[in-house]
């Protein structure tokens, strides 16, 4: 355990030993000697006791450990008294009712009133001012005397008026001092356990300080007044109080080791003393045994506590070490007057002072304990982040939008939605040939090299991917302005190939050629499969069409090909340099469709020379070839062909042509 966690203690611990040692002053041979000293003072020690007209010595503590029995018959009580000065000196008489009278030497100074009138909370009397004198106190049968103090430490005190008052404040001042403490503390507890998902350790935490606080309250109501009730009910209250404060101890010890406790051993920690705190209560007499047990099992529970947290800081588990030194500190405390003086100071303040110490110490196991839960979460959330951002990587955001979820988690097998959008198929020429000649691992490189050129470009223009086939490339645009977005998509991307080709030839690879199909129309985006393996995909002929333009763009050795229904979507097909390359019947539909090629400038300007002429005769010739005149038509796609030798639309139908020429 670190330093820093022993030095806020040291106060405390100090304080404790000053209460322990604290000299309180005691009646020896019948003889109280107040001289030289102030402040009042507790009339305990030897006094002389006169009981069937026999005097003897009794002795007279502060507080007992184990209940007092009533007095068995009449007694007197008597105790010279030294005062050294003949000042004002009052007496605190904690329990009226069950005394019968007070003498000061021969004088009465109190005397019970027949009907009782005095009541049962404590009564401060006022003695004659005398330097010394003898104080008698006359005990009934059945009454409290002084030689049979209670469990709560509530002895007669002496003093000067000051004094006592200053006393009786200085307890009032410790309850609410501990009312304050406590109750605050447990306040707090409560509303950490209610906000927090992981509460039951602040929960633990509340039932143990309202145990403590309420041991505390009934011990302190003898001298206050606060429970007007006879001495021996009190001793049972405070006795069912003891118990009930063992019992939440065992409750929080629970919580602060429940991950290392056997479960059998569990409910034997806190049935015990509720059920010794159920037998203080009833009027019977068999009260001195259960507390007895109460005060037995405490030492045991204690003792096992201080083992176990032993043991667990020795097996390297560090949150127990604070537990460990809380729970010496908390035996210690109790167990003080055991072994030193008793004093008024020791009896009202150091049992609190270590439960208060013990309290801080699981507070902080408890909030080390929560703080690890929260990293635990903190790292499990990170975790699910970073998992879910893996997910998403195979899932575009852009279609779970269109699905209208969230998370990844929200979708379900079924989910589809019907849009119009525009669909864009890419696909490198004669990749399977290229692929032979690489190794698997040059193989992934090269479509991992061109995908990063490539995709890019579709998501700078609105798109997404949706799927990768290979090398082929499906993406989605949007139906409002879509169809513009794919073709400068795509124009830019045969831009790229341009700009890739000269790096792969600087390398010493060979180039590569790429077609695109771009058609318009309505498709369904959805999720099918089965439960342990969903996919999100697209269902349309509009799919299927534009990779069939995209086979087109490949036969016919030219780029990009768009159907009619993307070339009328255009704003304004003006902008692009574009030519009508035919129509394509597609499985399904029964009329053809109207297929384009669109190309740009390239940046050999005598090749786009070339290209702008090939058109020119091109389009002659599918006039003529619509027309049926196929051998003009032969002749212009013929003479295309001598300006742009590698076009596959222009020698596919000059043989079309000289086949249907005769």
């Amino acid at each position: 355990m670190k330093s820093r966690n022993i030095v806020p203690l040291l106060p405390l611990l100090l304080c404790l030993c000053g209460c322990g040692l604290a000299p309180s002053r005691a009646a020896k041979a019948g003889v109280l000697d107040l001289r030289g000293s102030g402040g009042a003072v507790s009339l305990t020690g030897e006094w002389d006791v006169e009981s069937r007209g026999r005097i003897s010595s009794a002795s007279v503590s502060l507080r007992s450990l184990l209940p007092s029995l009533p007095a068995p018959e009449p007694e007197s009580w008597s105790l010279a008294i030294l005062r050294g000065t003949e000042r004002g000196t009052s007496l605190l008489i904690p329990y009226p009712r069950e005394i019968s009278a007070v003498y000061s030497d021969f004088s009465t100074i109190w005397e019970r009133p027949a009907d009782g009138s005095d009541g049962m909370g404590p009564i401060v009397v006022s003695l004659p001012d005398a330097a010394s004198g003898a104080l008698r106190i006359e005990v009934p049968s059945g009454g409290r005397a002084p030689g049979r103090p209670t469990l709560a430490a509530t002895p007669f005190i002496l003093g000067s008026p000051e004094d006592v008052e200053d006393y009786r404040g200085l307890v009032s001042l410790l309850a609410g001092i501990k009312v304050g403490s406590f109750g605050g503390a447990l306040l707090v507890a409560l509303l950490f356990s209610l906000i927090s998902r992981r509460g039951k350790g602040f929960l633990s935490l509340a039932v143990y300080m309202a145990s403590t606080l309420a041991f505390f309250l009934v011990r302190d109501a003898s001298v206050l007044g606060w429970i007007r009730l006879d001495s021996s009910f009190l001793d049972r209250l405070y006795s069912a109080a003891w118990s009930l404060q063992t019992a939440g101890l065992a409750v929080l010890s629970l919580a602060l080791f429940d991950r290392s406790l056997p479960v059998p051993v569990r409910p034997v920690l806190v049935i015990p003393p509720l059920l010794l705190a159920a037998a203080a209560l009833p009027p019977l007499p068999i009260l001195v045994p259960v507390h007895a047990a109460a005060l037995a099992w405490t030492g045991l529970y204690v003792a096992a506590l201080i083992g176990w947290s032993a043991y667990r800081s020795i097996r390297g588990d560090t949150r127990s070490v604070p537990v460990l030194l809380g729970a010496v500190i908390l035996a210690a405390a109790y167990s003080a007057r055991l072994w030193t003086a008793d004093s008024l100071l020791l009896a009202r303040f150091l049992e609190p002072a270590g439960a208060g110490a013990f309290t801080v110490l699981a507070s902080l196991t408890i909030i080390r304990r929560v703080g690890d839960v929260f990293e635990e979460a903190e790292n499990l959330s990170a975790y699910v982040d970073s998992v879910s951002t893996s997910v998403k990587r195979f899932i575009p955001a852009e279609f779970m939008e269109y699905l209208q979820k969230t998370d990844v988690t929200d979708l379900k097998l079924g989910d589809h939605v019907e849009k119009a959008m525009t669909i864009f198929f890419s696909d490198i020429r004669g990749f399977t040939q290229l692929s032979e000649s690489l190794t698997e691992e040059q193989t992934f490189a090269f479509i991992n090299s061109y995908l990063a050129r490539m995709v890019p470009v579709i998501k700078e223009r609105g798109g997404f991917v949706d799927k990768y086939v290979g090398d082929a490339i499906m993406a989605l645009f949007p139906d409002t302005g879509g169809a513009d977005q794919a073709l400068s998509a795509a124009l830019e991307m045969q831009n790229r190939v341009v700009e890739y080709n000269r790096h792969r030839a600087s390398v010493g690879y060979r180039p590569i050629e790429m077609g695109i199909g771009i058609h318009t129309g309505t498709l369904m985006l959805g999720v099918v499969g089965v439960q342990d393996r969903m996919e999100n995909t697209v269902i349309s002929d509009a799919v299927n069409l534009s990779s069939r333009l995209q086979a087109i763009a490949k036969a016919f050795n030219i780029g990009v090909v768009v159907s009619e229904q993307s070339f009328k979507s255009l704003e304004d097909p003006t902008l692009f340099k574009y030519r009508f390359i035919g129509k394509v019947r597609v499985k399904g539909k029964a009329a053809p469709v109207s297929c384009f090629e669109i190309f740009g400038d390239t940046q050999d300007e005598a090749f786009d020379e070339q290209k702008m002429k090939a058109s020119t005769y091109f389009e002659q010739g599918m006039l003529r070839y619509y027309q049926k005149d196929f051998l003009a038509g032969f002749h212009y796609f013929q003479k295309a062909l001598e300006f742009l030798p590698q076009d596959g639309a222009s020698r596919f139908y000059m043989e079309v042509c000289w086949r249907k020429k005769d």
